[in-house]
């Protein structure tokens, strides 16, 4: 069995053009590396500055629990899924733990997470992302 660890990407909140990406785009996006990794973090916007662009990106950190050919997948899905020239993303640890764990020896049930999600993100992340906070690129 090949050992997980914690890995954080970014994800672009809009595309090439500077358009905002439609809850439903994240969505989508989300669905997959759920059924890759079991489970996500997303935390608060982070701010991207990039030689190629003269103007700032608003990112989406990520984190995902995977093993490194898992992780690659999800690398490779986020470039295509966001037509993105590249994507970061990196080890954060090397095998995280939860704790408690359950008698059976998982973690905590993601069943009302996934089931019980009515959006792609948490209210604050779906505020920005619906255009409450003015980044466009010149």
């Amino acid at each position: 069995m090949r050992s997980k660890a914690l890995w954080e990407i970014l994800i672009p909140v809009c595309n090439n053009e500077g358009t905002y990406f439609l809850e439903l785009h994240h969505t989508v996006w989300k669905r997959e590396i759920l059924a890759l990794s079991k489970g996500l973090t997303v935390l608060a916007c982070a701010t991207g500055y990039w030689l190629n662009l003269d103007y700032p990106e608003p990112m989406l950190p990520v984190r995902f629990i995977a093993t490194k050919p898992e992780a690659k997948r999800i690398m490779e899905f986020t470039q295509g899924h966001y037509r993105q020239q590249a994507v970061l993303c990196y080890k954060i640890a090397d095998s995280p733990r939860f704790y408690p764990q359950q008698k059976d020896g998982g973690s905590c049930k993601l069943e009302s997470f996934i089931s019980g999600a009515s959006s792609a993100f948490p209210v604050g992340v779906a505020i920005f992302l619906s255009g409450m906070l003015e980044i466009k690129p010149k």
